[in-house]
């Protein structure tokens, strides 16, 4: 769900069919077995190979696959990059909100945000604004929202968060000013 739209455009520009799931391991494996997918990952890092048995995380395989395409290749891998856009986006932000209400506000979220926007709520609400996306999702492991963005211009970006940000401080749940910035 966190993936930027230049990955999204890339797979569709080359024939494939980009599916956007939710967040972790656990949850994206049985998936690739569901859909047949092949390849996934995450933008932690994690690349998911679906070959011959089942879907599995392991970065000497990966980059061993990566080797095996540029060998195949004339072009140095920066040179597979090259007419890309340039995306402007945000690391991590976690906004603080008590667990029993998180998944409530996420939900409210959506609500607003789908009115105006169209949003996958697979897993949280990934906002798609005509410039840039945002995504506001509960956290598994802690009393927190996590938020992301990212845009084609850094004025659609600064743009997009306040949108997202003056939003969240709808919900007296929400403390948005205790967001820390990973």
């Amino acid at each position: 769900m966190k993936v930027s739209q230049n990955v999204i455009s890339d797979i569709r520009r080359h024939g494939g069919e980009p599916f956007l799931w939710k967040t972790g391991y656990s949850l994206i494996k049985p998936k690739m077995v569901a859909e047949r997918i092949l390849l996934g990952g995450e933008l932690s890092g994690h690349l998911f190979v679906f070959e011959d048995y089942f879907p599995f995380d392991d970065a000497l395989f990966a980059a061993s696959k990566l080797l095996q395409f540029l060998s195949r290749s004339n072009k140095r891998i920066s040179e597979h990059f090259e007419g890309l856009p340039r995306m402007f986006s945000t690391r991590l932000i976690e906004v603080p909100v008590p667990d029993e209400a998180k998944f409530s506000v996420v939900e409210r979220v959506t609500r607003k945000f789908a009115r105006t926007y169209p949003v996958n709520d697979i897993d949280g609400a990934r906002i798609d604004f005509s410039n840039g996306w945002a995504i506001v999702r509960a956290s598994n492991t802690t009393p927190n929202l996590t938020l992301r963005f990212e845009a084609n211009t850094q004025e659609a970006l600064d743009r997009i968060q306040r949108e997202v940000f003056d939003t969240l401080r709808e919900f007296s749940e929400v403390d948005v000013d205790a967001r820390v910035n990973h």
